[in-house]
């Protein structure tokens, strides 16, 4: 039992000389970071530029490929319904105007083909009161 409490009291030493070292470290490190304008220490700097350095490759990677894999396919998907629905709504479109504009000449057309029929009628009346003239003036 002795044993155990001296090897628990050495580990304990051991653990509080530790603590006093990395806080020893934490401080050297701070005050490095500050004489050389960072706002972090040197070591936590380091070990953000290490892993910025490792790991932006894997990053842009994944982002290229998740681009390639998903964005652009469902973009695409996304342009030809909507290019394939203007087409719809543009053809749609056209074939009102369309049907618009021949009813609007048809219409028109019926009104002009009834005023000839009026000026043919009227020609006739004329023609044929001027017979009628011509007839009374002929027994005279």
């Amino acid at each position: 039992m002795a044993k155990v409490a001296e090897k628990a009291k050495v580990a304990k030493q051991y653990i509080d000389d530790f603590n006093e070292n990395i806080d020893t470290v934490k401080q050297y490190d701070q005050s490095l970071g500050q004489k050389s304008g960072m706002n972090r220490g040197i070591i936590e700097t380091s070990v953000g530029w290490v892993t910025e350095f490792f790991a932006k490759p894997a990053r842009q990677r994944a982002v290229n490929n998740y681009i390639d894999g998903t964005l652009i396919p469902e973009f695409r998907l996304q342009i030809q319904s909507v290019s394939s629905n203007l087409l719809r709504e543009i053809t749609s479109l056209l074939r009102q105007e369309a049907a618009n504009s021949c009813g609007n000449i048809r219409a028109n057309l019926q009104s002009l083909k009834s005023a000839l029929n009026e000026k043919k009628e009227e020609y006739a009346q004329k023609i044929k009161t001027y017979k009628q003239y011509i007839i009374q003036l002929n027994e005279i």
